[in-house]
């Protein structure tokens, strides 16, 4: 493990699960490391299925941080792309 730090995007709305990772390696528990490592792959892949940007501003939102319309060229998310993206963030627990 040569970094010393990364940004990522996913991060921004749910940093727990990421910081879950590097604690667990620090600790010495590639397992746990594991375990919330497939959780973010999990929430990338949802976060990934809808327009660039957008769906990381609403998780924000849900979330109570106000991130704020996308700027063009990018679109918001539709009122059923907000309730689909909630469902889904629901059932991996992160809300």
């Amino acid at each position: 493990m040569g970094a010393k730090g990364a940004g990522a995007a996913t991060s921004t709305a749910f940093p727990e699960p990421v910081v879950q990772i590097y604690e667990s390696l620090k600790e010495g528990n590639r397992d746990k490391a594991l375990k919330a490592q497939e959780g973010v792959i999990g929430l990338r892949a949802v976060l990934r299925s809808y327009p660039p940007i957008s769906a990381y501003k609403k998780a924000c939102e849900f979330r109570g941080i106000q991130a704020g319309p996308p700027c063009l060229p990018l679109r918001p998310l539709t009122s059923e792309e907000e309730k689909k993206l909630r469902g889904e963030l629901e059932a991996l627990g992160l809300l």
